[in-house]
């Protein structure tokens, strides 16, 4: 009978460690952004519409910010909330049907630990980011951001984080970016 019981108790012990294991090798929920934010040179940047936001589906990308509206501070916010505004968790999916984008892309608030503020290259798109010569593509001093996607001709710095003793760029991710004919730093 105590027989029995150990082999039962070892039975449950080693279920539980083996659905233990499978969420870690399969891993948890995909992750979801709080609001997707899209972007294109040739945006109409016309958030103020009543047809639409910054965040209103993709099919004719009628809404999308502008470059300089990426970098406008009064289009950002510090926390997780659905606001139109661009914080932590929340993604900016860039289209390339708009053209070079050829200005630079400033981040102007930060993300969170494990929220970040992702900018990526929208599926199947190859945005190129070509500023020109004394000019930096993707600038930013902040924390947790991620930068995805990007071919990046023609500038000074590619993608330029300002750090400073307060601003150290903690958590950021930059990865599959192609960067060339920059003339000071590429990262």
């Amino acid at each position: 009978c105590i027989r029995d019981r150990s082999k039962r108790i070892t039975m449950k012990l080693f279920k539980i460690l083996l659905t233990i294991c499978a969420i870690l090798l399969i891993g948890g929920p995909a992750w979801s952004a709080t609001e997707t934010f899209y972007l294109m040179q040739g945006g109409a940047g016309d958030n103020a519409s009543a047809s639409g936001s910054w965040t209103t589906s993709p099919e004719s990308l009628a809404h999308a910010m502008t470059p300089a509206q990426f970098g406008d501070l009064s289009n950002w916010d510090t926390d997780d909330q659905e606001d139109n505004k661009i914080g932590p968790n929340d993604e900016v999916l860039v289209y390339d049907n708009g053209g070079t984008i050829t200005s630079t892309l400033s981040f102007r608030r930060s993300g969170l630990s494990g929220k970040n503020i992702v900018i990526k290259a929208a599926d199947s798109e190859t945005p190129l980011l070509s500023p020109g010569s004394g000019t930096t593509a993707i600038s930013g001093g902040q924390n947790y951001i991620t930068i995805s996607g990007f071919n990046i001709d023609t500038c000074d710095d590619g993608i330029r984080f300002t750090v400073t003793e307060w601003k150290d760029a903690d958590g950021c991710i930059i990865e599959n970016n192609n960067i060339s004919n920059a003339t000071g730093m590429g990262i």
